[in-house]
């Protein structure tokens, strides 16, 4: 047998109660969408840190190269001399 609520007290704190629980779920929803696209932001951002890495390491590769070829064409322009 389900209770039955007597006073109109009893019925209230049940709608307190009841409306609490849906408040609660609505915000631990919110909560939850959040914190997935926090994490989809926080995976963005070290994808693009890992992208800033390697072209860190190719303009380091190629200010390397444009030395080394500038020595290499002061070599020959000084050897035809």
């Amino acid at each position: 047998p389900t209770p039955t609520l007597n006073t109109p007290q009893e019925r209230e704190g049940k709608d307190v109660a009841k409306s609490d629980y849906n408040r609660l779920a609505t915000d631990n929803k919110k909560l939850e969408r959040q914190r997935g696209e926090l994490l989809v932001a926080f995976k963005k951002q070290l994808k693009l840190i890992d992208v800033l890495k390697r072209q860190k390491v190719h303009l380091e590769a190629a200010r390397a190269l444009q030395f080394s070829e500038s020595e290499f064409l002061a070599t020959l322009e000084t050897g035809q001399a």
